[in-house]
């Protein structure tokens, strides 16, 4: 492989068959190797591996935030990267440039705790039910 000639694309896809194939379980192999034919080649393969930019992968994550789950972005941010790490390895090129680009972080789920007002409620619904009235006694007791 001449670093200088190959394009993201042809590393992607001699990395998915030296490497993956051989070091990967057969579904992570499987998951690596749709992603990059049916996302990353297709959006980023043409780019050559020594020109890769960060702010390619970068408009790479939004263009994707816009069609595929923030999580799954995330993943093929791992997998990039991941990749890119390889190449480093393997003197293609002299950094990662996924080092630079922040994948979408994952949003915290809002929680919300019930008022007191709402506990009083579930409490008297459950006081009122006849199957809640009776197991709520048999544990009092017990």
């Amino acid at each position: 492989m001449e670093p200088t000639k190959l394009t993201f694309g042809e590393y992607l896809l001699r990395w998915i068959d030296d490497y993956c194939r051989l070091n990967q379980a057969p579904s992570t192999f499987d998951s690596y190797q749709r992603i990059i034919k049916k996302h990353v080649i297709p959006a980023l393969g043409a780019i050559s591996l020594a020109k890769l930019q960060p702010m390619h992968l970068q408009g790479y994550y939004s263009e994707k935030l816009g069609i595929l789950s923030q999580r799954t972005v995330q993943y093929h941010h791992r997998v990039i990267r991941e990749a890119l790490n390889h190449a480093v390895k393997w003197q293609l090129i002299p950094r990662n440039v996924a080092d630079a680009v922040q994948a979408p972080r994952a949003k915290r789920p809002e929680i919300s705790v019930p008022g007191l007002q709402e506990i009083q409620r579930l409490l008297e619904a459950a006081h009122l039910c006849p199957y809640m009235h009776g197991h709520i006694h048999r544990h009092a007791q017990g």
